[in-house]
């Protein structure tokens, strides 16, 4: 279950970043700065509760989560007090220059994958979200840059060490922001 879980998650993400993946020219070619995880951790069913559709998972080191399971998750009513299950996010933040006009506009997209009737309870949820932004100012010693988001608000970021070289990027440079997370469930044992 767990290889179909992680196949559906790759699928949902492939799927939803041909979604919101604006439309790219050759002037548009710059680096794309990318930062990826992945946590993986096996969790115990504390407790259930079929008609609310809750469960209490218990981590490895005894953290508590309340997982609420909508009507679409299939065999929900299979999981049981005791069982194993293992939790797995996937969170990928893509940054890469472009042009005004290839920039394209902020949007999301979301999907749910559950497992076919009868076999083992596990779901897939995945969303992805892009915004381009604006660079008004940067202070390049301290690697610090003010960007005016979409909505007009201007934020003040630390600009990581893994950007090779500052000096490509000035104000006025648009930007655009690409956050894929994945979360994907399943009961093992």
């Amino acid at each position: 279950m767990n290889t179909i879980l992680r196949l559906l998650a790759a699928a949902a993400i492939f799927a939803l970043s041909i979604c919101v993946v604006p439309a790219r020219d050759a002037a548009a070619d710059s680096p794309v700065l990318l930062h990826a995880r992945e946590l993986t951790v096996v969790a115990v069913v504390e407790d259930i509760d079929h008609g609310a559709r809750m469960a209490i998972l218990r981590g490895p080191t005894g953290n508590r989560a309340v997982v609420a399971a909508d009507a679409s998750v299939r065999n929900f009513d299979q999981v049981k007090k005791g069982d194993k299950v293992r939790v797995t996010y996937i969170e990928a933040i893509a940054v890469q220059l472009m042009t005004p006009e290839s920039a394209g506009s902020p949007g999301e997209a979301s999907t749910v994958e559950v497992a076919p009737l009868g076999a083992k309870p596990g779901m897939v949820t995945a969303k992805v979200e892009q915004d381009s932004v604006v660079i008004q100012a940067i202070d390049y010693p301290n690697r610090l840059a003010t960007l005016q988001m979409s909505d007009g608000t201007s934020v003040i970021v630390e600009l990581d060490p893994s950007i090779p070289s500052l000096a490509a990027v000035k104000a006025g440079d648009h930007i655009v922001v690409r956050r894929t997370q994945a979360i994907a469930i399943s009961v093992h044992e």
